[in-house]
């Protein structure tokens, strides 16, 4: 089944081994855990949505049959929804 979240709060005993994360700043310590995250439950896709919709910006989305896309169909310009 498809799945796709926006996370907020990801708690790092849950991922990376249960291992630490010192020293970063908030915005570094989100895109950690995102990864992390993202490579735990197979993410096939992570895509930044614009700011202007909320503080923490990455959609990760997984479940989709086949390959979600390729490297021809990737932009730098967001959409009319703000993704990517």
């Amino acid at each position: 089944a498809a799945w796709a979240v926006m996370p907020c709060c990801i708690r790092s005993k849950l991922y990376l081994g249960g291992a630490p994360v010192l020293d970063l700043d908030s915005e570094s310590r989100y895109k950690v855990l995102s990864g992390a995250f993202a490579e735990a439950n197979d993410a096939q896709v992570i895509r930044a949505i614009s700011r202007n919709i909320t503080a923490r910006p990455i959609l990760i989305a997984g479940g989709f049959p086949g390959k979600f896309l390729n490297k021809d169909s990737r932009s730098s310009t967001p959409n009319r929804h703000g993704l990517l």
